[in-house]
């Protein structure tokens, strides 16, 4: 497996484990240099630290963002200033609202669904792909990136049209530059005009 070392990696290491587990695997597994022990059950912290840790390839216990457990983990989190206001593709969740020691933590997967390591068995116990809606969406103390997110595809890569919305005539016809598409920044550069 190779990573673009993104939030989108992580949450595509997250998915392997669960399918992996999921399909009954119960072994170890070296993903990116980060070994993950499917056998190790409800440890949910250290779970996103190796998923965030094999999608930037940067090594085991390298990226400072990790406590003890979730609550610790997203007390670094929140004073290391990565907080974001609306969740993307392999963003940290934490549920650290209501009972428990030691709180929550997962990957964002998409709008309705995130990856986790949990004790649950309503929705576990292990690696799984949960619902918010099953946790409980009042739960959630916030959404937190630490590798960049990647950009969307390039919309088109064929002349780029300006239309007029009011009258729907046709102001500008662009022509998308020789690898015009910057993932980094999401941005298409474009040339030219009418």
């Amino acid at each position: 497996m190779t990573f673009d070392k993104t939030s989108n990696a992580a949450a595509e290491v997250a998915q392997h484990v669960c399918d992996r587990f999921a399909g009954g695997y119960r072994g170890g597994e070296n993903i990116n240099g980060i070994h993950i022990e499917y056998r190790d059950i409800a440890r949910c912290s250290e779970f996103v630290r190796e998923c965030c840790e094999a999608a930037a390839g940067t090594g085991d216990h390298s990226l400072p963002y990790f406590g003890s457990d979730a609550r610790d983990t997203e007390r670094i989190l929140d004073m290391k200033g990565k907080r974001v206001p609306v969740p993307h593709v392999g963003d940290i969740v934490c549920f650290n609202k209501g009972t428990g020691t030691w709180g929550h933590i997962g990957i964002v997967r998409d709008g309705s669904t995130f990856c986790e390591n949990t004790s649950s068995t309503d929705r576990g116990p292990g690696f799984v792909v949960s619902r918010f809606a099953e946790i409980g969406w009042s739960r959630v103390t916030g959404y937190y990136r630490i590798l960049p997110a990647r950009a969307a595809a390039p919309p088109q890569t064929t002349p780029v049209k300006v239309i007029d919305h009011a009258t729907g005539a046709v102001l500008e016809v662009l022509q998308v530059v020789e690898g015009g598409w910057h993932p980094e920044q999401g941005k298409l550069y474009v040339s030219g005009g009418k």
